[in-house]
């Protein structure tokens, strides 16, 4: 992304960082796709979007890129062509914009209206597993870790029953993405001394006093938080589910690290690896291919089959970090 369009999505679009971060990384797959040597820009676009367009409509035919990668393409040229605003490009390039605004809003609308079908994909079929079977093996699976933990503390039992704690995480509470991964734990006491950290951070809080019970404390400030949020909120609360609490609490009886996650080589976990992790759970547990995102289809499709109050529907939307809308079409499945 050459300096020029950063400089008008921040001060003309008045685009968040996370969002023009998230550009920047859309316009570096692009031009290595296309194997541009310098910056996109408006005469490449106009020179190249025949080829642009037709290899990933052809992508996009074969499967070989998803809808949501093939949009993100595309809004490379929309805004390369009108840096300053939605469909306000130089009159000599309106005929190419519309042409591809045009594509992307039928795209869209498309998907859209498939989504809304509520049908599983072929892929989702073969690797969905019950919400009430995930439930029993929790319930049959985590005495007998927590048994072989308490008996021997080591590397082996610890990730074994950390494992418990992440099938849990995405079962018994509505299912953020991998937000788990940068999750920091911390004192009530500490918390509350925070002020713009909590806005742009993930956290576990605990009070010293067991009884009172712990929270997570899910930052406004981070990517795809846009559901429900008052300028006001500093962060989305959910009390934290007794047995978590002691499964937490469990843990760090092994190792104390102020993250609440930990990879196998028992150092915090990034995103890459608690992705791993919860492949490698329900691999063990079900020898199916399941991870976060259908995780949260599976919580929506099990709470949303029968009649929910609209107000409990907002809750958990707005827990999950995303709208009622994509909850009820994108989410939950028949």
């Amino acid at each position: 992304m050459n300096v020029s369009l950063r400089r008008s999505l921040k001060t003309h679009r008045k685009s968040k960082d996370s969002s023009i971060r998230c550009y920047e990384s859309n316009f570096l797959s692009l031009k290595k796709r296309f194997n541009v040597s310098r910056v996109i820009t408006q005469n490449w676009v106009v020179k190249n979007v025949d080829l642009v367009i037709d290899t990933y409509l052809d992508e996009l035919e074969r499967k070989v890129i998803t809808h949501a990668k093939f949009i993100s393409q595309l809004t490379c040229l929309l805004l390369t062509l009108s840096p300053k605003g939605r469909r306000q490009p130089k009159k000599k390039h309106e005929k190419i914009y519309n042409r591809v605004n045009q594509l992307v809003v039928k795209h869209n609308t498309d998907y859209a209206a498939d989504k809304s079908k509520q049908e599983k994909t072929e892929k989702e079929k073969e690797n969905w597993v019950m919400y009430n079977d995930i439930v029993a093996y929790i319930k049959k699976n985590e005495p007998i870790a927590i048994k072989a933990f308490k008996a021997n503390k080591n590397k082996t039992t610890f990730l074994n029953l950390q494992q418990m704690l992440i099938m849990r995480l995405y079962t018994d509470i509505p299912p953020r993405r991998l937000d788990y991964q940068n999750m920091t734990i911390m004192s009530y006491n500490d918390y509350k001394k925070l002020n713009t950290e909590i806005r742009e951070n993930n956290l576990w809080v605990f009070h010293k006093t067991k009884s009172k019970g712990s929270f997570f404390s899910f930052g406004v400030s981070l990517p795809k938080t846009q559901a429900y949020i008052k300028d006001e909120d500093n962060a989305v609360i959910w009390d934290c589910p007794k047995q978590i609490q002691k499964l937490i609490y469990l843990l760090r009886t092994f190792k104390g690290e102020k993250s609440l996650l930990l990879n196998t080589k028992l150092k915090p976990i990034n995103k890459s690896s608690l992705s791993k992790l919860i492949s490698k759970a329900f691999k063990n547990a079900f020898n199916k291919k399941v991870g976060s995102s259908m995780l949260r289809k599976i919580y929506d499709s099990e709470k949303f089959k029968n009649d929910v109050p609209l107000e409990e529907r907002i809750k958990i939307a707005r827990m999950m970090n995303h709208s009622i809308m994509v909850s009820m079409t994108h989410y939950t499945k028949q």
